[in-house]
């Protein structure tokens, strides 16, 4: 696997470890752990793949911080994620996920004032009561996912908004989106099976826009990072 990932992005420095992790209900078939990794600047490129016990999914996962581009990092992980699944074909896809972050200047400069004024609306006798200087605010979103038999319809996302602690001028965006397989929750939706057959740049492209959206719906005037 790890010769398969390192011809596939043409790396020879992609480090490698391997170990074995609780097997959970079944000790005797323990899960394992494997890491790909290679730092790039600021950031870095991470391939794992994990298994947590015999009958369990498997999860690949590829974290990218800082890419150089958008278009580096889809095509990095379409190669990557291609190279993982390539040794054992067919696979029962189950589940995708995309976890997109972005930071965003606000007009005011006080993105704790943002929050609770302009998103938040708390009352002011309220947010006099908390104590001074308030100095962090968040909120989370949570969008079930739907039942469908469409690849991209309906998915579940979890959209958290809050100061970002390192600039207390700028808002911090992150949205997970997840497309499970299955969402069966009425009987008539048990027939409904969606199928988890993009390339993975496809639903990292449809995360994006609906990250974009939200970032020009809430600060319109706003400069994304």
């Amino acid at each position: 696997m790890h010769g398969r990932v390192c011809d596939a992005l043409g790396l020879d420095d992609l480090t490698f470890s391997y170990e074995k992790t609780d097997g959970g209900p079944l000790p005797e078939v323990p899960g394992f752990k494997i890491r790909m990794a290679r730092g790039e600047g600021r950031g870095g490129l991470e391939v794992s793949v994990n298994s947590g016990n015999l009958g369990e999914p498997m999860r690949v996962l590829v974290s990218y911080d800082l890419p150089r581009s958008l278009q580096q990092c889809t095509e990095t992980v379409d190669l990557s994620i291609g190279a993982v699944l390539a040794g054992a074909e067919p696979w029962t896809k189950v589940v995708a996920e995309v976890l997109l972050a972005a930071d965003c200047a606000v007009a005011s400069n006080d993105a704790v004032g943002f929050i609770v004024s302009e998103l938040a609306q708390v009352p002011p006798g309220l947010l006099g009561g908390l104590g001074k200087p308030l100095e962090f605010a968040a909120l989370k979103f949570d969008v079930s996912a739907q039942a469908t038999s469409e690849s991209l319809g309906t998915p579940r996302r979890e959209v958290k908004i809050e100061v970002l602690k390192e600039d207390l001028s700028r808002l911090y965006f992150e949205v997970t989106s997840q497309w499970p397989q299955i969402t069966a929750s009425k009987p008539e939706d048990f027939d409904k099976v969606r199928p988890i057959d993009l390339r993975p740049s496809e639903y990292i492209a449809d995360a994006q826009r609906y990250l974009e959206s939200r970032l020009q719906e809430i600060v319109p005037d706003g400069s994304k990072t």
